[in-house]
């Protein structure tokens, strides 16, 4: 109904000014001397692969003296969207719920430490934005969101492969702290960049 309108446009700045909340006692207790901090990791997936090993990834997020400042711009370039989408008429519930998605995936992506999980943030990242170069974008949005669609599949493709690569070369782990510790060649390195 018509009225329900404005309640997502109300629940999605809602949603932002609660993130901004979170951010601010984020910010409060981070201590930029200690590493990685706020971490949440559980156990996720386990399948027995035969002969290739066992596929194992975590449910691993965590901040960083990088991904700290990556999630401070997207959780006010995000409220800056919102506030700036509030005319928007057309297929307004379709637009602030995946506004909402796009939003979660980004810092999902940002805070991720298994590459596993974040392969899964970025893909789910890039469906909604490109729904919304695709209905709400401007001149030419169709030819922009096809464009943005190859590009972004050949990309993830690219990435999904190096993934693996390393995910045999790190012990089998898709940990991103793994792959930090994993010694590669010269030549290993320049083909997966």
């Amino acid at each position: 109904p018509a009225s329900a309108v404005s309640t997502f446009r109300y629940l999605t700045l809602v949603t932002n000014f609660l993130q901004v909340f979170f951010l601010l006692m984020i910010l409060g207790s981070y201590d930029p001397g200690l590493g990685l901090q706020f971490v949440e990791q559980q156990p996720w997936i386990t399948l027995n692969l035969g002969s290739w090993g066992t596929l194992q990834a975590e449910y691993f997020l965590g901040l960083d003296g990088l991904s700290l400042p990556l999630v401070v711009l997207t959780v006010f370039v995000m409220l800056i969207a919102t506030v700036s989408s509030w005319k928007i008429v057309d297929n307004v519930k379709g637009y602030f719920v995946l506004l909402l998605i796009l939003n979660a995936a980004i810092i999902g992506s940002f805070t991720a430490l298994d590459f596993l999980l974040f392969y899964l943030f970025f893909e789910f990242m890039l469906l909604p934005m490109f729904f919304l170069i695709a209905l709400w974008g401007g001149p030419g949005r169709e030819y922009a969101s096809i464009k943005f669609f190859l590009y972004t599949l050949l990309g993830s493709l690219l990435m999904l492969a190096a993934f693996i690569f390393l995910y045999f070369k790190a012990g089998q782990s898709f940990e991103i702290l793994k792959f930090h510790q994993t010694a590669l060649a010269l030549k290993p390195q320049l083909l997966i960049f």
